[in-house]
């Protein structure tokens, strides 16, 4: 993830502080905690994309997705 510290800010806005949540973080046990509402969360898994520059970049499939894909599998 990219910017989990401010994806965590802005599903806890009005929930849990900044401070709160950096605090919250460096502890080693987790927590649940009840959001008004929902949040849809849609994750995207590539292995192979092109970069600014046209440079096409590749990297590993450590969950082995792309051999299912190649397979037919989905």
């Amino acid at each position: 993830m990219e910017k989990p510290i401010e994806l965590a800010e802005y599903v806890l806005r009005g929930v849990m502080s900044r401070d709160r949540l950096l605090a919250s973080m460096g502890q080693r046990t987790s927590r649940t905690v009840i959001l008004a509402e929902p949040v849809p969360i849609y994750l995207v898994y590539r292995t192979v994309w092109v970069k600014d520059d046209g440079a096409v970049q590749f990297q590993p499939d450590i969950y082995g997705y792309d051999d299912l894909q190649a397979r037919g599998a989905s």
